[in-house]
């Protein structure tokens, strides 16, 4: 089979939690009541682009010659993104997902698990398998620390590449985030380390759906991390994830994907609602991909015929 590279997306905790956590797509009524009635023309422009949305702040932010303005919109947008994070934080997925567990299941050895999610769940499921642990299995212990794989388990790495509800700032190190490891995240593991009463806690450190995202050192690791683990992948596969074009460090990133040497044949996975936009996906990968001409392509109608289930 070879080494197994898994890319989720938003798609990826919709599928497993039956519509629970909210696609990008849903976030937009979710905020509606905590926008000030001076950027409700701005949120209506944009429709359910919540991404254009938070990138239009991000440039008033930026550029308004008034302060006043500039305060407004700084609070507006600190009010969105904690309400983002709340709806996938650790405490809004504690019922059993069976379909988490069958994912985790078929999980490899040695696989890297890619995600673009802020939620815990994956993470608390591949704990309970006891096929990894939050001590290395996100390729760091703890931000800054010195690098420790899961050699003692199944070697399986997950890697959040915009951040988690669990990566917490910290006013010490802004650029270098603590990771959260409780019995709220992962059962019974008998540890309270960088939990949320901590004094210097500042909040959970994602990177929000922005095209100006500003990628902190800790993240940036993870990112260079999984572009050599793309380069030594015989196989992708990719869940709930549309692949945007405004994502230019995952497009760079995908790019190093079938560039292993000596390797004839390479399989790319698509995993998505329906067949139709597991094509569309595949246009756009086609495009990104080193050596096109040696993908073979598998395209699923959902995760439960993907899983089998």
């Amino acid at each position: 089979m070879g080494n197994t590279c898994f890319l989720l997306g938003a798609g990826f905790t919709h599928a497993v939690t039956n519509g629970k956590a909210p696609l990008t797509s849903g976030l937009v009524p979710l905020i509606k009541n905590i926008i000030t009635d001076d950027l409700q023309d701005t949120l209506n422009h944009v429709g359910d682009n919540i991404e254009l949305f938070i990138t239009l702040l991000d440039l008033e932010e930026r550029y308004t010659v008034q302060n006043e303005r500039r305060d407004k919109i700084s609070e507006c947008k600190k009010k969105v993104i904690d309400k983002i994070i709340d709806c996938y934080d650790i405490d809004k997925f504690t019922e059993h997902f069976p379909l988490c567990e069958s994912f985790v299941k078929k999980v490899s050895d040695n696989a890297c698990i890619l995600t673009l999610n802020y939620d815990c769940l994956l993470d608390r499921y591949l704990y309970l398998s006891k096929r990894w642990s939050p001590h290395g299995g996100y390729f760091a212990q703890q931000f800054p620390s010195s690098i420790k794989h899961n050699s003692n388990l199944d070697n399986v790495l997950l890697l959040k590449l915009h951040g988690s509800c669990n990566f917490r700032n910290n006013s010490g190190n802004l650029d270098y985030p603590n990771i959260e490891v409780s019995s709220k995240i992962f059962p019974s593991i008998h540890a309270e380390i960088n939990t949320r009463n901590y004094k210097r806690d500042e909040g959970a450190h994602v990177l929000i759906m922005s095209y100006l995202k500003q990628y902190h050192n800790g993240i940036m690791m993870l990112w260079r991390e999984a572009i050599e683990t793309l380069k030594n992948a015989n196989r992708l596969t990719i869940i709930g994830c549309s692949l945007r074009d405004e994502d230019i460090f995952l497009r760079y990133a995908l790019y190093h994907f079938g560039t292993k040497e000596n390797t004839d044949k390479f399989v790319i996975e698509i995993v998505d609602k329906n067949k139709n936009s597991g094509e569309t996906i595949k246009s756009k990968i086609e495009e990104l991909v080193g050596f096109p001409e040696k993908q073979e392509y598998k395209i699923y109608n959902d995760l439960k015929e993907y899983l089998g289930d």
